[in-house]
């Protein structure tokens, strides 16, 4: 697989332990006590660690797993329910990307726990509706980049970007891996089927900064080891799994 050498900037505010995140300080959208358990950025991941139903994912790092459901309330355009809140995500559609794909739930649940993202530079490879890079504004990051190679997801995720009011934080792009070539990030986040994760690992890793994390996801269940030995051979660790029902979702820090 292509791998890039190129010299990256470090990061200019490295990522952190964090303590609970914003969205676990409402009393409506807490989780229970017992669920309190968050990932640590320098473990790596236990094995064996499977979902507990159709939308309870799990943290594993180091011994600890800990079941969760994403705290992002889903909603459409023609609901009743006023202007959009701090943690809704409200997508015109479900072609692109409704949120309710195992995947997708896992990786709104994975980004869930990497919050606050304020100051992070998110990509979110193969947009769809561009609802993680939704998410990802939700929980603080300044700005995020779609990429997509289908004109109309494109046109859907800048429809869905100013239904959310955060049209002007947005950048969207036509195109693969290509279209940002060259650029870094703090978070890439891609939820892509077929291979291409590991067909492009060497293009995909290279696109986030050193210090920074890659939320992959897409991938049967039984490529999970296969996506981590590849993304290890470019200095990439894995940090966190879930086991979406018949998926693999991974966490990694590069180097």
């Amino acid at each position: 697989m292509p791998t890039r050498t190129a010299a990256v900037p470090p990061l200019a505010t490295p990522f952190q332990p964090l303590g609970h995140p914003p969205w676990r300080r409402g009393a409506s959208l807490a989780l229970p006590a017992e669920r309190t358990a968050r990932p640590s950025w320098g473990a790596a991941a236990a094995p064996g660690v499977v979902a507990t139903g159709p939308t309870a994912l799990a943290y594993a790092v180091g011994a600890v797993s800990t079941s969760a459901h994403h705290p992002f309330r889903l909603r459409s355009p023609a609901d009743d329910l006023g202007p959009p809140g701090p943690l809704d995500l409200v997508l015109a559609g479900s072609a692109f990307g409704g949120g309710a794909h195992p995947t997708t739930a896992s990786c709104l649940a994975a980004l869930a726990g990497l919050a606050p993202l304020d100051g992070r530079q998110v990509l979110d490879l193969g947009s769809g509706s561009g609802i993680l890079a939704l998410a990802a504004l939700r929980l603080g990051a300044p700005r995020a980049t779609c990429v997509d190679v289908n004109p109309e997801a494109v046109a859907a995720a800048r429809h869905n970007g100013g239904l959310n009011g955060l049209a002007g934080r947005l950048e969207h792009l036509q195109g693969g891996v290509e279209a940002v070539a060259g650029r870094r990030f703090d978070l890439v986040v891609a939820n892509v089927g077929g291979e291409l994760l590991l067909d492009l690992a060497g293009e995909i890793a290279a696109l986030a900064r050193p210090g920074g994390r890659l939320l992959l996801s897409g991938l049967l269940d039984g490529w999970g080891p296969e996506l981590e030995a590849a993304y290890g051979r470019l200095g990439c660790a894995t940090a966190a799994r879930w086991s979406p029902p018949g998926f693999c979702t991974r966490l990694f820090r590069r180097g």
